[in-house]
């Protein structure tokens, strides 16, 4: 989620990189010598060769097809096999004994001045901050704190519209349709003139849901 728009946008443009790299618009033949074992990598390459065969030749090489599957699939067990991996390296790592006694040396400690701007009843004095203090084996004492996060009103970059705007679509994407997307924060922008039954409708519908109709009830 916290990543989600940033790596959509980066495999969008990444197209755009190897598009002249597996003969989109030209064979691969006219790429530099160095180049071309580079662009056989790419499943796509043997899709377009065959393609351009097929259009000004006529012909059509099963051949190319096979290889752009056998690299396909050889890429998802790779894929399949690093994420495995992953995990159970994670699990593992978990497990490890120098991990655990890495848990045991961590402590959290109430301070007055954090439970007293936790606890305040002024918006510009309340914060969910804390502070934290690490401790190196040779007696290095690393520290820091934060108050608010970055994206408060009152933190180091505070969020404006086009923000929150932009978080609501990371996290509803694929789970609403557009015109729920526009309804929703229709409502929210004309906030102050809503009436009674309007308020009421300042929900996210989610059709998939076992039940996805308007009620009364709330969250409790």
């Amino acid at each position: 989620i916290r990543f989600g728009l940033s790596a959509e946008t980066f495999a969008w443009a990444a197209l755009f990189f190897i598009q002249p790299l597996c003969g989109v618009f030209y064979p691969v033949s006219i790429l530099p010598e160095w180049l071309q074992p580079v662009s056989m990598l790419i499943p796509a390459t043997y899709v377009f060769e065959g393609m351009r065969l097929t259009f000004f030749e006529g012909t059509f090489q099963i051949d190319l097809l096979l290889k752009a599957c056998f690299i396909n699939l050889l890429y998802i067990f790779i894929g399949i096999s690093l994420l495995l991996y992953s995990y159970s390296y994670a699990k593992t790592k978990a497990q490890d004994p120098k991990t655990i006694d890495i848990w045991h040396k961590i402590s959290t400690v109430e301070q007055p001045h954090w439970t007293e701007i936790y606890h305040a009843t002024d918006p510009n004095k309340k914060a969910f901050g804390g502070k934290v203090i690490i401790t190196m084996n040779d007696g290095t004492v690393i520290e820091d704190e934060i108050e608010r996060a970055n994206a408060h009103p009152a933190g180091a970059r505070p969020f404006v519209r086009e923000n929150y705007v932009g978080k609501f679509d990371m996290l509803t994407k694929e789970l609403i349709s557009k015109e729920e997307r526009n309804r929703f924060i229709g409502l929210v922008e004309n906030l102050r003139n809503l009436s009674a039954a309007e308020v009421q409708e300042i929900n996210v519908q989610v059709t998939e849901l076992s039940n996805s109709t308007v009620d009364t009830k709330g969250i409790f």
